[in-house]
């Protein structure tokens, strides 16, 4: 008799947790009871991964692992995320093994990752082949398929297909060189109740809108486009309510079409600084207090004044935070804050007093100095007493200045009477913390 039959599930699935996965094969032939414990628990059989990277091709091991998890696992729906490397050396495992494994068992994967990578074009085929395999029976039955979430790197979609019509997220990437393209009239077809969808590097062609795409796009929560063939789609009354739109790469007009879906509420504006990795720097809109979120990831360097729309949008911006390198960009292309409330700069540069463009926010509260991850730069005192009282002459009050990161030097008696309630202070060394305190007292 098995003495561990007595003890609930979740107990023995956290003794699972403690073993490695060929343990855990020896476990299920311990009796039957072990068997399907074994098979149902998830950190092994829920989630199936195998990742290449370019100087480790994959062994046999960790192919034998994943078809195993496919074959054997009683649990559903599964997760599959399956990265390949195929260098030009043709030194990576072939994926056939696994593949028809995956095809076969394909009615119980919720999720599924399929990234292929490297220099290969004939690697991509196969698996968009794999998705051609899938028996039909499986894909045109939604109580059948259980696909949800779908990631796509450098794989065609197959033509003519049922298997996405229960699809709720869709991620498709392309690299730079790959010529893939969607039709608006091709996701109309393919996915009828999508929440999510992000396409990245893969042109959205929208010359033709067809019927049925507003009530399609109502359903989305999430939308993340390559702007350069979708100013007609941006335009449609339906994008505006989709609470977070990111648009990839913006002419200045693009960019002004979508800015004029605010005409009304108030919005929080952040400008981030340029990812040198990624090659793009994001300019966020939210609007308050209902939510919707638009990011426009400039790929491509765009003068923000030239955003028209921004200048009339500026009248509705309650928070704004961007580098303060980009100083006078920003006060250019948001010239009337007469909203703004709080401010916040990333200090990615010496902090200077050197204006083209003064800001004109005068109901100005809050001050926040926040200092950027590669700024290594202190602040000195008397500098930024004269920052403060240059940059923001049209507001009449007081502010509340808080310092972020920041080492303060040559702290000046008159920051005080700038302030009207000091300062706040944060994650600062001892002695410049002191300091704050020593002049709060004397002020007293």
């Amino acid at each position: 008799m098995d003495s561990t039959s007595v003890l609930p599930p979740e107990l023995l699935h956290a003794i699972f947790d403690h073993l490695g996965f060929s343990d855990v094969i020896r476990v299920s032939h311990v009796s039957q009871h072990w068997r399907v414990l074994a098979r149902q628990h998830p950190t092994y059989w829920r989630r199936v991964v195998l990742h290449e990277a370019e100087d480790c091709p994959l062994d046999y091991i960790a192919v034998d692992r994943a078809i195993a998890q496919l074959s054997c696992s009683s649990a559903s729906p599964i997760e599959v995320d399956i990265v390949r490397w195929f260098p030009t050396s043709g030194t990576a495992a072939q994926p056939d093994d696994v593949l028809p494994v995956l095809v076969e068992n394909f009615h119980r994967v919720g999720s599924l990752t399929l990234h292929v990578m490297g220099d290969e074009c004939d690697a991509s085929a196969a698996y968009t082949q794999l998705l051609r395999q899938v028996p039909p029976s499986t894909g045109s039955s939604l109580s059948q398929n259980q696909l949800r979430r779908l990631a796509l790197r450098n794989v065609e979609l197959p033509e003519d297909t049922t298997l996405f019509t229960g699809l709720l997220t869709f991620r498709y990437v392309a690299e730079a060189d790959l010529d893939f393209r969607m039709t608006a009239d091709r996701l109309l077809a393919m996915f009828h109740v999508l929440e999510e969808l992000d396409l990245k590097g893969v042109e959205l062609e929208t010359s033709t809108i067809p019927d049925g795409i507003e009530s399609w796009i109502c359903h989305l929560r999430y939308l993340r486009v390559f702007a350069r063939r979708t100013s007609h789609f941006l335009t449609l009354a339906s994008i505006a309510r989709i609470p977070h739109v990111c648009v990839a790469n913006p002419t200045a007009s693009d960019a002004a079409s979508i800015v004029s879906h605010f005409s009304e509420g108030q919005v929080e504006v952040e400008l981030a600084e340029w990812d040198y990795v990624k090659r793009v720097q994001p300019l966020t809109i939210v609007v308050l207090p209902t939510g919707p979120t638009r990011v426009l990831e400039f790929m491509d360097y765009v003068w923000l004044p030239d955003v028209h729309n921004l200048a009339s949008l500026s009248t509705n911006v309650s928070r704004l935070s961007f580098p303060f390198s980009h100083w006078d960009e920003i006060t250019g292309a948001l010239p009337h804050l007469v909203c703004l409330k709080r401010l916040v700069l990333r200090l990615d540069t010496v902090l200077n007093t050197n204006f083209i463009c003064e800001l004109r926010a005068p109901n100005l509260q809050y001050l926040v100095l926040l200092r950027s991850d590669d700024f290594r730069d202190s602040v000195h005192g008397p500098l930024l007493e004269r920052f403060l009282d240059a940059f923001n002459t049209s507001c009449k009050s007081r502010i509340h200045l808080t310092l972020d990161h920041i080492v303060l030097e040559e702290w000046s008696d008159r920051l005080f009477d700038v302030l009207e309630n000091g300062a706040e202070v944060r994650d600062k060394c001892v002695q410049v913390r002191n300091s704050f305190v020593l002049k709060a007292m004397n002020k007293k």
